[in-house]
């Protein structure tokens, strides 16, 4: 993985996982499934880091709840986190 010279030397915490720009998805959800978005991070896996919400900010907003509970559970366990690749250039 690449990393920026910046992000390197910081301490592997709760600020230096936010700051990484994970790849983000955001689709619709079915009328049928009570409408909405859903939002999610899929390098943090399928039931990692995702929301839903009647908008696409509030979609976006509970995921990055998600994505913080599972980096301070992570961090407090001891548990790996998966860094994204930042030559991505599909990440947000």
């Amino acid at each position: 993985m690449n990393q920026s010279p910046e992000r390197a030397c910081m301490p592997k915490d709760l600020n230096y996982y936010m700051s990484l720009k994970y790849k983000l998805e955001v689709t619709p959800m079915p009328e049928d499934e009570g409408g909405g978005y859903y939002a999610h991070y899929p390098d943090l896996g399928p039931a990692v880091g995702c929301g839903d919400g009647p908008t696409v900010a509030e979609a976006i907003a509970s995921a990055d709840s998600s994505k913080q509970l599972f980096f301070e559970s992570a961090l407090d366990r001891g548990d790996p986190i998966t860094e994204p690749d930042v030559t991505n250039s599909d990440l947000a």
